[in-house]
């Protein structure tokens, strides 16, 4: 069987007990002998707080582990300077709060051939804290989309993700740098190659495990967190819109939001989660209806 070579992508900032937890997965992973793996990390960081974690890892790792260094605060530039520096055959990409399953880049690979994708999704599970409320844990919140593996999809995130190397490098950009503070800039890169004729599919059975922070099983991310993915999914669809449909997207939005008001006071009522739910909802409405004037959350800055 001829070589094959893969390259995993890591953007990070500021998480070296997390980035080094994800290294030591890494180096868990079941692989054929035929596939040769570079890691490559991209600090985010211009203090780079992450060197001393990479350069201890890296003296005893089995693949080769490149370093690199983006000094502008930007999660979409960070992405591209690990593509920049990619040569592999595929581009895996893995975030810094994360952890790979053993057979996790084996999985993808093996669903890249089945299925012809250009793009393969895995499936992310999110560990809550400790200290979790007993309505962060009925909500599910943090509980990722799971699909049928095959399953053709339309977008999808970077948490988790194999590329076909050549589509991602013949790719501008390839993330978009407008989206490198607020986020989204995996949704707007993966509708574009779809809609460029990229095949997008699912694999249910390449898991990572993500560690949910206590500063995000609170209400007010979650609403801040709503409000910044519904800017983010709206900046991608309303350039595609004509006028006629931007009106019908607008009214139909703004139903939406007062609906999600209107069943907030009752969800609060009943069940706390339900509550949370329902201003969720309403965050993610008006923050559709907000990027029609321009308006971005970059939450990523704070």
């Amino acid at each position: 069987m001829a070589m094959l070579s893969i390259d995993i992508c890591i953007a990070t900032f500021r998480r070296p007990e997390l980035l080094a937890a994800l290294l030591a997965s890494l180096e868990a992973q079941v692989l054929p002998v035929e596939l040769e793996v570079r890691v490559i990390v991209v600090d985010n960081d211009a203090g780079e707080t992450a060197r001393p974690v990479v350069t201890n890892h890296s003296q005893s790792s089995r693949f080769k582990v490149l370093y690199a260094v983006e000094p502008v605060q930007n999660i979409a530039l960070a992405r591209n300077r690990g593509v920049a520096f990619a040569e592999g055959d595929y581009l895996a990409f893995i975030d810094d709060d994360e952890q790979a399953a053993p057979d996790w880049l084996i999985q993808l690979l093996a669903a890249r051939q089945r299925f012809e994708a250009d793009v393969v999704f895995g499936a992310v599970e999110y560990r809550l804290p400790p200290q979790a409320a007993p309505w962060i844990r009925r909500g599910r919140f943090f509980a990722g989309p799971r699909h049928n593996s095959g399953t053709v999809v339309s977008t999808g995130g970077f948490g988790n993700v194999l590329i076909r190397g050549a589509l991602l490098r013949a790719t501008p950009g390839p993330c978009n740098q407008s989206f490198g503070l607020s986020g989204g800039e995996d949704h707007e890169l993966f509708t574009r190659l779809r809609l460029h004729g990229a095949r997008l599919v699912w694999c249910d059975e390449a898991v990572v495990w993500e560690q949910v922070g206590a500063e995000r099983v609170r209400v007010s991310y979650l609403a801040r967190r709503a409000l910044r993915s519904g800017q983010a999914f709206a900046a991608v669809t309303l350039k595609r819109l004509s006028p006629p449909a931007r009106i019908n997207w607008f009214v139909c939005r703004l139903l939406l939001f007062l609906l999600a008001v209107t069943a907030m006071p009752v969800g609060w009522l009943l069940r706390y989660h339900w509550g949370v739910r329902s201003l969720m909802k309403a965050c993610a409405n008006l923050g559709q209806l907000s990027a029609l004037f321009g308006c971005r959350y970059r939450q990523y800055a704070e």
